[in-house]
């Protein structure tokens, strides 16, 4: 008895050809993806769309597309206007900055302490732009994995990092004179972003004060 003999027919007309060019190029966008990771890695550190055009002779447009991409699968993290890749973790990152790693050693055993006294996630971040990097962490049970443990990196905004904490005892201030403060420390903040010499409003008159230079009348 004779085995029977199984064909392929392989596709043919126009769906072929639109199957086989989208194929292709899906592995063109692959190809120019990895070109341009390569060249971020190779650099060490972030570059601007521009540069990142030029050294890989893609359009702008192409390497907008393509960061997005990267950008979504958290193989490259955005710090400000630059890009920078996050394969090799947060460590590379910081170093680049320009920290030394004898600091971060020494500063890395206070994780555990905290840890250890928080029971939560403690981590050493070191801030770059909007950027904050993350070169070591103690992470605790059961804390949900983030992105910004894949890609050492987070924006500022959205980690402990990128906030600021003002404590002062109630006698020092109370709760009307909070609002002043915060709006001068507001305007402070804006004016040294914009690279701007500080320049707050004249200081306001102490109801007191007002009290006794014109006292109620009986």
């Amino acid at each position: 008895m004779t085995a029977p003999t199984m064909l392929h027919v392989a596709p043919s007309g126009p769906a072929a050809a639109a199957e086989t060019g989208q194929s292709r190029e899906t592995s063109g966008t692959v190809k120019k993806a990895f070109a341009l990771l390569d060249a971020l890695r190779a650099a060490g550190c972030a570059m601007r769309l521009s540069d990142l055009s030029r050294r890989t002779g893609l359009t702008k447009s192409t390497v907008h597309r393509l960061l997005a991409i990267l950008l979504d699968t958290g193989l490259v993290m955005r710090v400000g206007t630059h890009y920078q890749a996050t394969l090799d973790g947060g460590l590379s990152m910081v170093q680049s900055l320009g920290v030394e790693k004898r600091s971060l050693a020494a500063l890395a055993p206070y994780l555990a302490d905290l840890h250890r006294r928080t029971g939560l996630t403690a981590s050493l971040a070191v801030l770059h732009g909007a950027t904050a990097v993350f070169p070591h962490r103690v992470h605790a049970h059961h804390s949900p994995w983030t992105t910004s443990d894949d890609t050492g990196a987070n924006q500022a905004q959205h980690c402990a990092a990128g906030r600021l904490l003002l404590a002062v005892h109630h006698l020092a201030v109370d709760g009307i004179s909070w609002r002043p403060l915060l709006e001068d420390l507001e305007s402070a903040y804006r004016q040294i972003k914009a690279g701007k010499k500080v320049a707050l409003p004249a200081k306001t008159i102490l109801m007191p004060r007002i009290l006794c230079q014109n006292p109620p009348r009986p």
